[in-house]
């Protein structure tokens, strides 16, 4: 697991199509597996549409990569007159769970033309009699995938029916690309959750392990709706056809003409120099829609080497740091990323260190004049590693108890 930077919060991909989802997934399971480690997931579910076809190939290469794997399968819920339900998640919490996973999937297929399948509401809520064990899909995990955008009254509905069904079971999950109507989708759908008391999970609705898959995807895309890959709309467009929507935008021409001048810059900016564009972005926060979490795990999966943030190194500000004289740089991230970090407080660090490198944690305590707060806040992002003894010095100065 890559643990450079250790304030990104935990994070287990929930949503995962794999090349066994036809016209959709461009990569093949076990690729998926490995990336996830890669990037150090906390966990990954494959999750292709009525299908478990996939989970066999990831689960091995995740047991290889010590990574936790969890068995899953999206499905596009209709309702009983044929129309569109809603999408939801299964996750199999143990072997009971996959079995009945397994079943549905089979009874789903087996009603339906091949290629097709047929899953309703009321296989789940009010199963026949002969598939009554299936009720509320016993020791599976579910996730409901709202449409884009939400419709607060639709969703009310179906966010009802998910608690009466999976009582205590039971996500919605959301899922941001950076489209135009992001803010209005997440409002909706935190307010209705919140409403039912059922929590909100992050969802990534992934594809493909890495970007160089896009045009594989892309023609897929394009095959699966029928049209040219050029008219698959703002998913499929390039950085020329957003600069030229600027131009129609509405705004006033020298407004356009600068807005699409900044794009090119950091479009540029970001192919030739990640490290810097990198440095830049973390160093502008908050920026209200691309939080350091996204700018670090997108640096890395195009080959930015990120440093974990380190009392000994990091200054305010994040930075560039020399690895090797023939490499390219890697980014430091600085103290003003960490939750709750006091400026006052990192001021001092910075001042102290100047004078003399810190040796111990009550050291850098004593001399920076640090509080139970800063020092807890330095702890939970693993800023003191670098410090030999950290644990023993964090119980010189009464942070924790002995743990027995």
């Amino acid at each position: 697991m890559d643990t450079t930077f250790s304030m990104l919060p935990a994070y287990a991909e929930l949503f995962c199509f794999s090349n066994f989802t036809f016209l959709h997934g461009a990569s093949h399971a076990e690729e998926l597996a490995e990336r996830a480690a890669q990037l150090g997931y906390s966990a990954l579910a494959i999750t292709d549409e009525c299908s478990l076809a996939g989970v066999v190939r990831a689960h091995v290469a995740a047991k290889a990569a010590k990574l936790p794997f969890i068995v899953g399968s999206y499905c596009r819920l209709r309702n009983a007159d044929g129309s569109p339900a809603f999408g939801l998640i299964l996750l199999a919490r143990n072997r009971e769970g996959y079995g009945n996973l397994s079943e549905l999937v089979t009874i789903a297929r087996t009603r339906a033309p091949k290629g097709e399948y047929r899953v309703t509401p009321q296989d789940l809520s009010r199963p026949e009699r002969e598939y009554r064990h299936l009720l509320g899909m016993p020791d599976c995990l579910a996730i409901l995938v709202p449409e884009f955008p939400a419709k607060e009254d639709v969703l009310d509905a179906q966010v009802e029916w998910l608690d009466d069904t999976f009582t205590g079971r039971a996500w919605v999950g959301l899922v941001l690309h950076q489209r135009a109507l992001d803010d209005i989708h997440r409002g909706s759908v935190e307010f209705i959750a919140r409403k039912h008391d059922v929590p909100v999970v992050a969802l990534g609705s992934v594809v493909m392990h890495v970007r160089s898959r896009k045009p594989l995807q892309d023609t897929m895309t394009a095959i699966r709706v029928g049209k040219a890959v050029n008219e698959c709309g703002y998913d499929l467009a390039p950085i020329f056809q957003q600069i030229l929507g600027f131009g129609e935008y509405g705004f006033p021409e020298s407004h356009a003409a600068s807005f699409a001048l900044l794009v090119y810059a950091s479009g540029w900016l970001k192919r030739h120099e990640p490290e810097a564009f990198l440095a830049a972005m973390l160093n502008s926060q908050p920026m209200g829609f691309y939080s350091p979490s996204q700018l670090v795990q997108d640096a890395k999966r195009h080959g930015v080497q990120v440093l974990p943030v380190d009392v000994t190194i990091s200054a305010w500000n994040s930075s560039l740091q020399s690895i090797d004289r023939a490499g390219k740089p890697a980014v430091r991230p600085g103290l003003s990323l960490l939750r709750s970090m006091r400026d006052g407080a990192a001021e001092r660090i910075e001042n102290s260190r100047a004078v003399r490198q810190f040796k111990t944690v009550s050291d850098l305590a004593r001399r920076a004049e640090l509080d139970r707060h800063d020092l807890q806040v330095l702890a939970a992002a693993n800023a003191l590693t670098s410090l030999a003894g950290m644990l023993a010095k964090l119980r010189d100065v009464h942070l924790f108890s002995p743990v027995d």
